[in-house]
């Protein structure tokens, strides 16, 4: 009999975590029977009942990127004890078995839904915490909660810090790879295109992923002419300050006369061949640093680990990258890719430098970063990790179930398991 799981999500819309969890469902589907919980309609959640996996929308609210205002802040706490309340009364009704956290922003109702009940929980940290109020209501969640995984040293790191016994529940688990072996060097470099030079950055278009840095770096090399930026990406569904971002950076590109040097190819479901015409990947993402009108741009986390870098290695694309959250743990400065400060648009272009006008330094990052995608990034070890705690915290747990009455109106728009039923769904 397969495993109820609920699965809590903190956004609905597709960014790194969701696809670490769409690789969690495709090869977990034969142990578990997922139920996943998502805070509004949007592009994830539609795909997953595309998919026959039952969704539900639970209260949480959109995300917002940046600094929260004190209405926001004050908000939160009783949003989250309200969707904790409403989520209880599902697990007992549909007699769910495990709370598997997506996220911290859902950590708080999922630990507390999960006590409530007496079911044990599972919390997957994708990024690396740096605000204090973060870390510690973090801390407060991972503490209550049965495990945690974290996707890199540096994820880890401020909850440890903060609290040293969560050592003894603590994993570090590398996000997978896909599901592929890495190219051969000779094939990843083949083909490659040969004039001109591409510089691509992959991923949704938010301050904390410094696309400014890398057009502030655009401005700054010695000879412009002929380098081309692709932007894969786009903003948040809802996000007015990812909106906002974006066109700020639009507006700076066509004040200088870069329009003609970038391409905005948007979200892309399959990026292959947009890789394909890439000579180097660059992942500026920054702490806290200033945006192109200037404006200081707060952000509270960084890169867990960013999977696009492990794309990017796949496909023997040299890789240009903040020294920031877990990062380093993957690229290693000047032998599989090039290592700066982040939020330094002078060391990002000198680095570009480097590789636009020395193919060889080229061809033998791309060769290690081949070479890099080890055991470590194996989607076999990430599953049959995942499924023998999910197999281990069940066994450990009896829960009694709670007779309720289920005619009552939960407050929770409960979805099926045919696809197509997620309303307000946007692409």
């Amino acid at each position: 009999m397969k495993t109820r799981v609920l699965i809590l999500e903190q956004q609905s819309y597709w960014g790194g975590g969701q696809r670490v969890l769409q690789t969690v469902l495709d090869s977990l589907r034969d142990q578990i029977d997922p139920l996943v919980a998502l805070p509004e309609p949007g592009p994830f959640g539609l795909d997953l009942e595309k998919q026959g996996v039952a969704t539900l929308i639970y209260p949480l609210g959109s995300y917002q990127s940046g600094r929260k205002s004190i209405r926001d802040k004050i908000a939160f706490g009783p949003r989250s004890l309200s969707c904790a309340l409403l989520l209880t009364r599902q697990i007992l009704k549909r007699r769910l078995q495990l709370v598997y956290i997506n996220g911290p922003r859902c950590l708080p109702a999922g630990v507390i839904a999960a006590r409530l009940t007496g079911r044990p929980s599972l919390f997957s940290l994708h990024n690396t915490l740096s605000h204090r109020a973060d870390v510690m209501l973090a801390s407060w969640g991972a503490v209550r909660a049965s495990r945690v995984v974290a996707c890199s040293q540096a994820a880890a790191a401020p909850l440890l810090k903060a609290n040293p016994g969560l050592a003894s529940r603590l994993r570090v688990l590398y996000p997978p790879a896909e599901d592929h072996p890495p190219l051969a060097p000779g094939l990843a470099l083949a083909g490659r295109r040969k004039s001109g030079f591409v510089i691509g950055m992959v991923g949704r278009i938010t301050p904390a992923k410094g696309h400014h840095v890398l057009l502030e770096a655009l401005a700054r090399l010695r000879r412009s002419n002929g380098v081309k930026v692709v932007f894969l990406g786009v903003p948040a569904p809802g996000n007015l300050q990812d909106a906002e971002y974006l066109s700020s950076l639009r507006r700076w590109a066509a004040e200088r006369g870069f329009e003609h040097s970038i391409n905005w190819v948007g979200y892309q479901a399959d990026p292959h061949p947009y890789y394909e015409t890439m000579d180097v990947l660059a992942v500026p993402s920054v702490g806290e640093a200033s945006s192109p009108a200037g404006r200081a741009i707060n952000c509270f986390s960084s890169e867990g680990l960013p999977l696009v870098i492990l794309e990017a290695f796949q496909r023997g694309i040299p890789v240009v990258a903040s020294r920031t959250g877990g990062t380093p743990e993957l690229v290693r400065d000047g032998v599989n890719g090039i290592l700066v400060p982040p939020g330094n648009s002078a060391e990002l272009a000198k680095a570009l430098e480097r590789l636009q006008f020395d193919p060889g330094l080229r061809n033998a990052l791309a060769a290690q970063a081949c070479a890099s995608i080890d055991q470590r990034f194996s989607r076999k070890l990430y599953c049959s990790t995942l499924s023998g705690l999910i197999s281990e915290l069940c066994a450990s747990a009896a829960p009694a179930d709670a007779a309720l009455d289920g005619d009552r109106d939960t407050g929770l728009k409960l979805h099926g398991h045919k696809p197509g039923l997620l309303e307000g769904g946007n692409r």
